[in-house]
């Protein structure tokens, strides 16, 4: 089964919040599909290709907290997980960092920000000029 989660860029303007779709990433098994969008807006870093993956993709996976910590155990419980699995962890966490704006979204998520009154602008996968460059299983 599919799954898709939407990367997003949060922007906060003086009446609310400007959203902005910059990529999706796919996942198939263990399979993942990277695909930009908007690539019009280039303060927001990201490859301006498809990056086809087995293993989730580095500019995803270093959005996560390291296999490696010695507390990983208490964060993964924290976020209601009993083992390290990647994409459940930046599905739970949306991959938020603290030196950017940018967040995974899954498409129920991505939806009800769509409707909230504190968003001013919204340009998603049709607001693209990109888009039918990079379409997604039509």
């Amino acid at each position: 089964m599919n799954e898709i989660l939407y990367a997003v860029n949060v922007e906060k303007r003086d009446k609310g919040f400007s959203i902005t779709v910059v990529a999706t990433l796919e996942r198939d098994g263990n399979n993942y599909i990277f695909k930009p969008y908007n690539l019009e807006i280039d303060n927001i870093p990201r490859p301006n290709q498809t990056i086809k993956s087995r293993g989730l993709p580095s500019i995803a996976a270093r959005r996560l907290y390291s296999r490696r910590r010695p507390d990983i155990q208490n964060i993964l419980g924290k976020y209601g997980l009993d083992h390290y699995d990647a994409w459940e962890l930046l599905k739970r966490t949306k991959g938020k960092l603290a030196t950017d704006n940018v967040i995974y979204l899954t498409e129920d998520e991505l939806k009800s920000i769509k409707g909230s009154p504190d968003i001013i602008s919204f340009f998603g996968l049709e607001d693209s000029a990109t888009s039918e460059r990079y379409e997604i299983y039509p």
